[in-house]
């Protein structure tokens, strides 16, 4: 049955990324798939990705796609919708109340951040809406930027929506290859370290059957 997971606790973690995290690993099913769904469709709509990054909710996806908590399609999937929708929800956002939200005291705390946003907009255009998707804090304002720009939705539709599956396929996938890896790995030290003890414990008991066979002269040394 979905649901939590068991996982071993980690006290005193306060990180807000780390806590997500560790929450998310905990996850299997249809829990992780509405967090996950939730956090990429945030980023853009509600500015979430100024705290926490999307990216992260997705490559912890892939990896609990590596464990089979849940399916790779499926989370895929709803990752990339939702990740398009909450960049639609934040062009429609910024088109029709983008100055009063550029006015609001979070906004005005990242100013220079912002202004550089709307400058590599205002450069690179269409190109910018594709590109910023790789990086945070442009994944979380270009959308929104882009609205206020009153850039046509169409075209800012099909670039974000490329840009989008693209992001997602890619993250998810780096996410799976590395809990596959990781897997492995931990099954191999496991084997490693079991394969010295039992060659540590079988010298010791070589040396004590080698001594038990010796002659009392052997053994006790003649002066």
């Amino acid at each position: 049955m979905a649901g939590l997971r068991e996982m071993p606790n980690h006290d005193g973690m306060t990180n807000p990324l780390s806590w997500f995290m560790d929450l998310l690993l905990r996850l299997q099913g249809t829990p992780a798939y509405l967090l996950v769904g939730v956090l990429t469709y945030c980023e853009a709509a509600i500015l979430v990705g100024f705290v926490l990054p999307g990216e992260t909710a997705v490559l912890l996806a892939g990896i609990l796609a590596s464990q089979g908590a849940v399916s790779l399609p499926i989370v895929f999937a709803v990752a990339a919708t939702c990740t398009f929708l909450g960049d639609v929800t934040g062009y429609a956002l910024g088109r029709r109340w983008g100055p009063h939200i550029l006015a609001t005291r979070f906004a005005r705390r990242r100013g220079d951040r912002i202004e550089a946003a709307r400058t590599y907009l205002r450069e690179r255009g269409g190109w910018a809406i594709f590109v910023g998707r790789w990086t945070a804090f442009l994944r979380a304002t270009v959308p929104m930027l882009a609205g206020i720009s009153q850039r046509p939705f169409r075209s800012f539709a099909v670039l974000n929506g490329l840009g989008g599956l693209l992001w997602a396929a890619t993250l998810m996938t780096v996410g799976y290859v590395a809990g596959n890896a990781y897997e492995s790995y931990a099954s191999s030290i496991a084997f490693i370290s079991v394969a010295i003890m039992v060659i540590f414990v079988l010298i010791l008991t070589l040396r004590a059957v080698r001594r038990q066979k010796a002659s009392p002269t052997e053994r006790t040394p003649s002066f």
